[in-house]
């Protein structure tokens, strides 16, 4: 995969100043991406995938496709502050930003190699008329001395138009925020949900009440949560923020979701990730998030509606 001349490519002038060098210098920094990737690519399980980089931010990104369910996103947030020790960037764009698509098995293959490194440092670079992601690890030699190792993945880079595009859903306020249940409890359930529908209905309320069910002509089948823990929403927003939030807390807000999207969720982290906040608005998404100290998962699945189910 290398640069073109498409009008999704960046021009030739665009390429010319266009720059990003990062470095981690730890070995928890290192294991602490590697995870993070690792995570990223099996939620999205395609080959590829976007890779936007700001001044302060780097961006995982994953758009629908036939696998995941038509209309799932994955924004992946990273803190540059968090992991990285030197974080520059040079582009055209009017923000300083870069839009990259990148093979996410083979970026995180190339992950592999760093979780025992001292140090590893990202750049972009173009050889033979292809753009690669190179990275330069510092890997320590039995005397104790590092010695660089480099790694390159192929990369295409888009336009700065592409940048401006790039963006994540534009969702109201949901109605009901609730931390999830533990995925160890999720889990099992949602593997029985597969085996007997794709579509499954999600109910909660601002009590602290959730249900996962599904109905078909031959079973139905539903399972309850209580006394889950209410929360904010990712901008600070009470869930009351919504303009047609139910005015009794104990009104359930329901949302009919393929069952294939949650459950990938679930089955992508092999750790439990701790507090994992799910928004519903009936409308529109079933929202979930994962906040970690380096980096927040935001995973969003659309509502089928009537028609869809049919």
């Amino acid at each position: 995969m290398g640069t073109c001349c498409s009008p999704e490519c960046c021009t030739v002038e665009e390429l010319r100043i266009m720059r990003w060098k990062a470095k981690i210098d730890d070995a928890s920094g290192c294991i602490s991406l590697q995870r993070i990737v690792s995570t990223f690519s099996r939620l999205c399980r395609s080959r590829t995938a976007k890779i936007k980089l700001t001044p302060d931010k780097i961006f995982l990104i994953h758009t629908a496709d036939a696998i995941d369910g038509p209309g799932v996103q994955i924004w992946n947030e990273i803190s540059q502050a968090s992991l990285f020790k030197v974080f520059k960037i040079e582009s055209q764009h009017a923000n300083n930003e870069i839009l990259l698509v990148i093979n996410m098995e083979q970026f995180s293959r190339a992950l592999k190699s760093t979780i025992t490194a001292s140090n590893v440092t990202f750049r972009l670079s173009k050889r033979d008329g292809t753009a690669y992601l190179s990275l330069v690890i510092g890997m320590k030699t039995i005397t104790g001395a590092v010695r660089p190792v480099t790694q390159e993945v192929p990369i295409t880079i888009l336009s700065s138009d592409d940048v401006d595009t790039t963006k994540p859903p534009d969702l109201p306020p949901p109605e009901i925020n609730l931390y999830l249940p533990h995925l160890r409890v999720l889990k099992p359930v949602l593997e029985r949900f597969k085996a007997l529908s794709e579509v499954m209905t999600v109910k909660a309320n601002n009590s602290g009440d959730m249900n996962l069910k599904l109905a078909t002509t031959v079973v139905t089948v539903e399972t309850f949560f209580k006394h889950l823990e209410n929360a904010v929403w990712k901008d600070g927003q009470a869930p009351n923020a919504a303009t047609d939030f139910p005015s009794d807390p104990k009104t359930f807000v329901e949302a009919n979701i393929l069952v294939k999207s949650f459950f990938q969720f679930i089955a992508a982290h092999q750790t439990d990730p701790g507090s994992i906040l799910t928004g519903i608005s009936r409308d529109n998404a079933v929202v979930l998030i994962c906040a970690q100290p380096d980096a927040n998962l935001t995973y969003y699945i659309p509502v089928r509606d009537d028609d869809e189910q049919a």
